[in-house]
């Protein structure tokens, strides 16, 4: 979706097999994208990262942190049903249905949206 709207995008991840499985769906998409190698959970790292893209792509216009801590599980499946049991939705959110939220509020539609923090979670902060 990004890659649609020409957004040159900067992917922070710990793991360089995810950070690089990511910059390749991205540019096989037609996008433009840069893998910065940081633990956001490091302060450091993070400031470092950024250093590293505003040096690569002149500016940072729009910030989206989609962290998460996982812990690994026995049965992934199993791990999965349980949270969709406890989400109000019944249900984990797509990748997409973020995506066109992010979109959103990256366009001029969202102008005067500013300043906020919005969890895109399906209601489960709400509960």
């Amino acid at each position: 979706m990004f890659a649609e709207e020409r957004a040159r995008v900067a992917v922070l991840d710990v793991d360089d097999n995810s950070g690089e499985e990511t910059i390749r769906l991205i540019k096989g998409s037609g996008g433009e994208a840069r893998f910065f190698k940081a633990d956001v959970s490091n302060a450091t790292e993070v400031k470092n990262a950024i250093d590293q893209v505003e040096t690569v792509f002149g500016r940072i216009d729009i910030l989206v942190n989609n962290a998460k801590a996982i812990r690994a599980e026995a049965d992934p499946e199993a791990a999965r049903r349980a949270a969709e049991s406890c989400h109000p939705a019944n249900r984990l959110g797509w990748p997409e249905e973020i995506a066109q939220v992010i979109l959103f509020l990256a366009s001029d539609e969202a102008a005067y949206a500013t300043g906020s923090v919005l969890s895109i979670d399906g209601g489960y902060t709400a509960q």
